[in-house]
């Protein structure tokens, strides 16, 4: 049987990291009979083209079967091409190789007579990067431009980096973490989707996220944060160092903590309803909170929750506060009032007694 041979280019489908991989390479010979096949058949060699000449060499070739002929008759080796649309096979679709033997010699390879297929796999869209991305100097900042998906994380280490265009970014499958920038503001107008941990660490003037509608457990340090459409903190949400007031407009549920917030700043939640707040602020506002597992507020001047009915914990500590205006709470299971120079301890006694607390904590307070 003559020899014929074939070379199929395996197009890289992705790239992981920062370095596409070698493309994967096919290759047919002549199968003479002998052990492999009995009445010879065809060897098909598959390899990366480790060296990146196109061609399959023989120190290149990491498996081969064979596709023997059937003793007694000679069927003809037919090859295959087929549109492979975008799905398991090929994410960006590509190319369907079959072959086989020509059993029933109608000229046609049929679905029966297939013992073998690979796929050659268009490139990805680069505007999607497979895999978990570096960032660690200005060359890696330029490779996300216009790039809208990371399948893995995004880690960010370049502290003589002074700005990064993550304008057109949609979604971080694994992580987002920023934990080395030389610039003062970060700002991710389309970012709708982080599948793992948001992490902030440089303390910087401003963060942003316009449309991102829900947050895993998450870490920003910033004198300045908006996310006009956040509707869920699935997981703790943790803001270090605000110096402006914080409003977030579509948070209706989950778990807020502010830590090291300046003087004078104020909290707004206007949809906040179930709620896990430990809040350092000087002023809290949430009209449509009515349960949660913790309300913590310190150095506070002001609190107004009207429609909190009930909470497991509830702290007031360090405030202004002159009196204890929670018109519509009924039940706390433990109550902690301390150190509030201007409250009455006899008005916070009587408050606590009120809810029926497993545990009560008061001390600190202005005198009854």
């Amino acid at each position: 049987m003559p020899g014929r041979f074939c070379v199929l280019v395996m197009l890289a489908a992705c790239t992981v990291g920062n370095e596409p991989p070698p493309a994967t390479l096919v290759s047919t010979s002549s199968e003479a009979p002998g052990a492999h096949c009995a009445a010879g058949g065809t060897a098909v060699h598959n390899g990366s083209d480790t060296n990146g000449n196109g061609t399959l060499d023989l120190n290149e070739i990491t498996t081969t079967s064979y596709v023997c002929t059937p003793l007694g008759s000679v069927p003809k080796m037919l090859v295959d091409y087929v549109d492979e649309s975008p799905g398991a096979n090929c994410e960006n679709g590509g190319e369907a190789i079959h072959w086989g033997l020509d059993t029933n010699d109608n000229g046609h390879l049929d679905a029966s007579e297939i013992s073998n297929t690979v796929f050659i796999c268009n490139a990805m869209d680069p505007s999607t990067i497979v895999g978990t991305y570096w960032v660690y100097n200005a060359l890696d900042a330029a490779r996300l431009i216009g790039v809208r998906k990371i399948t893995g994380s995004l880690m960010i280490e370049a502290s003589n980096l002074s700005q990064i265009d993550l304008s057109n970014l949609v979604e971080v499958g694994g992580d987002l973490w920023v934990e080395g920038y030389g610039g003062s503001t970060l700002a991710l107008p389309s970012l709708t989707k982080v599948g793992g941990e948001l992490l902030v660490r440089p303390y910087l003037d401003d963060v942003s996220f316009d449309v991102l509608q829900v947050t895993h457990p998450s870490a920003v340090d910033t004198h300045a944060f908006h996310a006009p459409q956040l509707n869920f903190a699935a997981g703790e949400l943790e803001i270090w160092g605000l110096t402006s007031d914080l409003s977030l407009p579509a948070l209706t549920q989950g778990m807020l903590t502010l830590i090291g917030t300046g003087p004078g700043v104020s909290v707004d939640l206007p949809s906040m309803v179930h709620a896990n707040l430990s809040l350092v602020a000087d002023s809290v506002t949430a009209p449509h909170l009515i349960d949660g597992y913790q309300f913590s507020v310190a150095y506070a001047s002001s609190v107004t929750v009207p429609a909190l009915t009930s909470i497991q914990e509830l702290g007031l500590g360090d405030t202004s506060l002159t009196s204890l205006d929670f018109p519509s709470l009924t039940s706390a299971t433990n109550v902690y009032i301390t150190d509030n120079p201007q409250l009455s301890t006899c008005a916070a006694q009587t408050f606590a007694a009120a809810l029926h607390p497993t545990s009560t904590t008061i001390s600190g307070n202005g005198p009854c």
